[in-house]
């Protein structure tokens, strides 16, 4: 299985505009395409007016129709090009494979939280098992869901661990959880040797 995933930035004092129109083009792109297509917008991270779109395919070949369907759509260019005023340059598109996932349901979580990173030169296969370790063990403590992705496009050895929560609060609850556990610092203290320590990135986001 895998996620694609579509990143923009929304022009100073669009954002309000941006975000509606991402969650209304989603729509028309899913209707269109025939994969159903979460919106995102980033809160409390790096990037202020971030958003994003994912979906998830069960293959490349599936991702290429349903784009190819989009493409064709009358529709969708139309929805597409009222945006060009609200955002900060091109998009940019990301393509991830989903190498375990547990406690995934079939609807996007209200809140997600993105862990990206790569692996340490001669250090793949490690980083992959000890990425595999952190999102079972994460979503065995909290009871949260939990994927560990691999780049298919992106940086070469990047990986992300995107968990899920159905609030604010579960937020809060999870991050008590693993404070309190004295297996996670432990897991994630040995896998940090597998990866590059200065490529690390943490977003939080809220489904549109």
């Amino acid at each position: 299985m895998y996620l694609f995933t579509r990143v923009a930035q929304a022009a100073p004092g669009k954002l309000i505009e941006a975000y509606t129109w991402a969650a209304e083009t989603a729509a028309v792109a899913a209707d269109s395409g025939g994969v159903p297509i979460a919106t995102w917008g980033s809160i409390f991270s790096p990037e202020v007016g971030g958003l994003s779109w994912s979906m998830r395919v069960e293959s490349i070949a599936q991702l290429h129709e349903a784009n190819a369907k989009s493409l064709a759509s009358t529709a969708f260019h139309e929805a597409a090009n009222k945006g060009v005023d609200l955002l900060i340059g091109p998009p940019a598109d990301a393509l991830l494979e989903i190498v375990v996932a547990s406690g995934l349901g079939d609807a996007p979580p209200a809140f997600a939280t993105v862990v990206q990173a790569v692996g340490a030169p001669g250090q793949l296969l490690d980083a992959y098992a000890a990425g595999v370790e952190i999102a079972n063990l994460f979503h065995s403590l909290t009871g949260q869901s939990a994927i560990f992705l691999r780049n298919v496009t992106g940086a070469f050895g990047g990986v992300s661990w995107i968990t899920g929560a159905p609030s604010a609060a579960a937020i809060d609850e999870a991050n008590a959880t693993l404070a309190a556990s004295a297996d996670w610092p432990v897991l994630v203290n040995k896998a940090g040797m597998h990866f590059g320590g200065d490529t690390t990135t943490r977003m939080l986001q809220r489904l549109a």
